[in-house]
C-alpha cells in the first residue's frame, strides 16, 4: 500500500507540473520566446531521462543519446521534402528509423562491458555527423534540411508537455517494475545478474529500444517546432550536454535526471550571450557536483532528507 501511495504521489506531481506548464502559455499571452524556451526544456527532459534509463539504471553510459533523435528527425525531414506521405506515416517512419538506429549501438555492445558501449556510442555519433556533412545532396550539408511550419507553436508546445509527462510516468513505472530491478542488477554486477538467471542481452537491448523510442519522439517534435534539422544534432557537445544534465541532476533517479534536464536547459539558453564560455561553465559545474554531491543534486537531497 505504501508503495502504491508513493507512486501515485509521483504521478500526481508530474501531473501538477504539466498542468502548470500548460497554463503558462495563455497566462503570458502565448509569448513565442517563453513557449520556445519551455518546449525546449520539455524535450531536454525527455532526452535526459531516456539517457538515464541506459546510463543510470543499466550502467550503459551513452555518449550518443541525440543520435536517435537526429536519425528520426532527418528521416521525417527527407519524407517531408521528397516523399510526401500522410504525416502520421512519416512520423512513424521517423520513429522506426530512430529505434533501429539504437541497434547500431546496442547490438555490437551486448557482449562487451559498459566502457565499450560508451566508445561505440561515441563512434557512431561521429559517423553520422560525418555522413550528414559528406552527402550534401541528401542531407543538406552544414545547412541541414528545412521545411515550412506545418503545426503551430502552441500545439507543439502542448505536445511537448504531454510527451514529457508520458515519458516520465512510463519510465518511472518501468524502473519500479521487475524490468527496472533486472536493469539495476545488471548495472551493479553483470556476472551475478547472469548467475541468478537474468537474460543480460535481452534486458540491455530492451533498455536501448525504450530509450530510443522516447528520444526519437522528442526529436520529431523538436524538428516540427524548429522546422529544421542539421548536423549539429550529431555534434559531440549536444550529447555531452545530455550526460552533464543527467549526472548533475542525479543519474539513476528519473526525477533527478528530469530536474537536471529541465533546469540546465533553461540555464543553457540564458548563457547564449556568452556562448564561448558556456561549455567551460558546464564542465566546471559537472566537476563541482561530482566533488560535492557524487549522486547528483537529487540523490544528495534524497539522502539528506532520509537522514
Amino acid at each position: 500500500m505504501e508503495k502504491l501511495r508513493k507512486e501515485f504521489l509521483s504521478i500526481a506531481i508530474i501531473g501538477v507540473i504539466s498542468i502548470g506548464l500548460a497554463v503558462v502559455a495563455p497566462a503570458t499571452g502565448y509569448d513565442f520566446y517563453l513557449i520556445g524556451l519551455f518546449t525546449s526544456a520539455c524535450l531536454w527532459v525527455v532526452y535526459v531521462v531516456s539517457w538515464d534509463l541506459l546510463a543510470g539504471y543499466t550502467g550503459m553510459l551513452n555518449f550518443g543519446q541525440l543520435l536517435f533523435a537526429g536519425v528520426a528527425a532527418y528521416t521525417v525531414a527527407l519524407f517531408e521534402l521528397h516523399y510526401p506521405l500522410p504525416r502520421p506515416l512519416m512520423m512513424l517512419a521517423g520513429l522506426i528509423a530512430g529505434i533501429v538506429s539504437s541497434l547500431l549501438i546496442g547490438l555490437p555492445s551486448l557482449r562487451v562491458r559498459s566502457s565499450y558501449f560508451a566508445l561505440v556510442s561515441f563512434a557512431m555519433l561521429l559517423v553520422f555527423f560525418r555522413i550528414t556533412l559528406t552527402f550534401v545532396d541528401i542531407f543538406g550539408g552544414e545547412y541541414g534540411l528545412s521545411i515550412p511550419r506545418v503545426y503551430s507553436r502552441q500545439s507543439l508546445y502542448y505536445t511537448s508537455i504531454i510527451l514529457m509527462a508520458i515519458t516520465l510516468i512510463s519510465l518511472r513505472l518501468i524502473v519500479k517494475s521487475r524490468i527496472g530491478t533486472a536493469l539495476q542488477c545488471i548495472r551493479e554486477d553483470e556476472e551475478t545478474a547472469r548467475a541468478v538467471g537474468i537474460n543480460i542481452h535481452r534486458y540491455k537491448l530492451m533498455a536501448c529500444l525504450i530509450s530510443a523510442f522516447f528520444t526519437s519522439l522528442a526529436g520529431i517534435c523538436g524538428f516540427y517546432y524548429m522546422g529544421h534539422i542539421g548536423p549539429e544534432m550529431f555534434a559531440m557537445m549536444g550529447s555531452f550536454n545530455v550526460v552533464i544534465m543527467g549526472v548533475v541532476g542525479g543519474a539513476g533517479t528519473i526525477f533527478g535526471a528530469a530536474l537536471g534536464g529541465g533546469v540546465l536547459s533553461v540555464v543553457l539558453e540564458y548563457m547564449r550571450p556568452i556562448a564561448e564560455f558556456r561549455n567551460i561553465g558546464y564542465a566546471l559545474l559537472l566537476v563541482v557536483v561530482i566533488m560535492l554531491a557524487s549522486r547528483g543534486v537529487w540523490g544528495s537531497l534524497a539522502s539528506h532528507f532520509k537522514k
